[in-house]
């Protein structure tokens, strides 16, 4: 949480939202899918406005908004299907991984299915996804 000082010399909390964060899991860590996500441009603060999918998410029994990387999407989508609608109510494995975010190398979350068997996946081969 961030504290703003106001011109009045009063502060107040700025909130970015109860978004998912690589330190607020563990590998292997197991989330549920709450919705069939959105899409929004997101303003990094630097000039760079970037579009951006975003999933309401169970972990550990909190909801939290994750904003979703394309490798986690192209395997949900090969796992569960092209239609996100399909993916409300399954289940993420969520795993830390460390890779160069705007030039700087940080822990992000990639997101497998869980519930999809070796041939099935094998067999699909999604390319886009429907949010």
């Amino acid at each position: 949480m961030t504290q703003l000082k106001l011109g009045d010399g009063n502060t107040v909390d700025v909130g970015l939202g109860n978004y998912l964060r690589a330190d607020k899991i563990v590998d292997g860590a197991i989330g549920v899918l709450l919705d069939a996500g959105t899409i929004r441009e997101a303003d990094f603060g630097d000039g760079k406005v970037k579009t951006v999918v975003e999933f309401s998410i169970e972990v550990d029994g909190e909801q939290y908004t994750w904003t979703v990387n394309k490798q986690t999407l192209d395997a949900l989508g090969v796992g569960y299907g092209e239609d996100c609608k399909k993916w409300i109510g399954k289940k993420v494995k969520l795993n830390k991984v460390k890779m160069n975010v705007f030039g700087q190398m940080k822990n992000v979350i990639m997101g497998e299915p869980v519930e999809v068997k070796e041939k099935d996946a094998e067999e699909k081969k999604v390319k886009t996804v429907r949010i």
